[in-house]
Formats: structure tokens, C-alpha cells, sequence
């Protein structure tokens, strides 16, 4: 295994097409097997390089599959019903299968980090094994809270950290002082953000009575 999390040569895994087309640091397109065929929301995994603290590091990029397309080049455009016909009786259909993956970050001395570089082309695509999707989603014991399960990958738990809890915790207790000093009626919006296993909190305030 690797020291920065990423997953050693040595490991397996199910690799499902390679980067095709423009990619940025947030998406990226791939060209699958129709006999693989990944579905939506699935999770990937591409290697790249990004420099941490001045020194380059391979990484694993997570992202997920957020679209998927089915396309023929022989039945492009707008052809006639006897020209479809004709095609897939001669055996011309050349079926291919694309997918969008939304970036959602890579492990590095186990917090997660967002790619500052675009993944290159050509680079090849895998099926995202469980064992990393468990240390990109949970925290140690002591410190996170367990809420569920990934819809996509039951055996994967998911949890947040009490961190940010103790923290709005202790914000949430000042309220009723902030209110009398402010003369706000205070309003507490709760968003719960998980793709990136972050907890945001979000406060509003209102002009009202007291």
C-alpha cells in the first residue's frame, strides 16, 4: 500500500474504461465496456498527480458517475426508419457507452482534499474499491457518528464528524444573548452536505419581535 493513500499496483482493480474528451479538476468524461456497464451514481476511481507541501504525490481521485450516454455513430442524426433498419440488419450498430463522474476529492493523511489539476485523458478508469470508499466516508470511532449506508454501496458506512456538533452545539447555546443583543429573532437552518463527508451549518436572521 501506499503511504499517502493511495492504493498500491499490487491491489486489485476492476478497471471499466479509460478518460476521454475535456476534463477539469471538478468532472471528467470516460468510454466504457457496454458489458460493464457502471450505473449511475456509481463510484470511481483515476490516479493522478497533485503537489502537496511542494513535493508531487500520486493520489486516488474519487468521483462519482452523475451521467451516463448511449450513442452510435452509424445511427447519428436523424435517419430514416428503413436506413435503421438497414444498418442493424448488416450488423453496423456500433454501440458506445459514456459517463460524466463529478469529482468529490482524494484521501491524503486522512482528510479529504479537492484536486487542484485536471485528470488526463487516457488515464484508465476503476471501479472505486470498498475499502477506500470506507476511509472516504467515516471517521475514527471516538470521533464520528454513524448515519447510514451508501445507496449505491450498502457495505459502505458513512459517517460525520461530532466536531462540527459540539461545535454548532456550543454556537446554539449563545442564541437567546444574540437575540437580546441584536434585537433578531434568530432562525436555525441545519444542512447536512455529504459528498465530501463536510457538515455544513448554516445561521439566518430575521428582523422580527422578540
Amino acid at each position: 500500500m501506499q503511504l499517502q493513500g493511495g492504493i498500491g499496483v499490487s491491489d486489485s482493480l476492476e478497471k471499466l474504461g479509460y478518460v476521454i474528451g475535456d476534463a477539469t479538476p471538478t468532472e471528467f468524461y470516460f468510454i466504457t465496456d457496454e458489458n460493464k456497464h457502471p450505473p449511475r451514481w456509481e463510484y470511481v476511481l483515476v490516479k493522478s498527480t497533485e503537489n502537496i507541501n511542494g513535493e508531487e504525490v500520486e493520489v486516488d481521485v474519487i468521483a462519482q458517475i452523475d451521467a451516463i450516454y448511449s450513442l452510435s455513430l452509424a445511427l447519428s442524426g436523424k435517419p430514416s426508419l428503413e436506413a435503421v433498419e438497414k444498418i442493424i440488419e448488416a450488423g453496423l450498430v456500433d454501440r458506445r457507452l459514456l459517463a460524466r463522474a463529478r469529482v468529490l476529492g482524494f484521501l491524503y493523511e486522512r482528510e479529504v482534499l479537492q484536486p487542484r489539476r485536471a485528470i488526463y485523458p487516457g488515464n484508465d478508469v476503476f471501479r472505486a474499491p470498498e475499502s477506500i470508499l470506507k476511509e472516504f466516508y467515516s471517521y475514527p470511532e471516538e470521533e464520528g457518528l454513524f448515519i447510514g449506508h451508501l445507496i449505491t454501496r450498502p457495505d459502505v458506512p458513512v459517517s460525520i464528524s461530532m466536531r462540527g456538533f459540539r461545535k454548532i452545539g456550543a454556537i446554539y447555546r449563545l442564541l437567546p444573548l444574540i437575540s437580546y443583543i441584536l434585537d433578531f429573532e434568530i432562525s436555525v437552518v441545519l444542512f447536512l452536505h455529504l459528498p465530501h463527508n463536510i457538515v455544513y451549518f448554516t445561521f439566518i436572521l430575521i428582523r422580527g419581535e422578540l
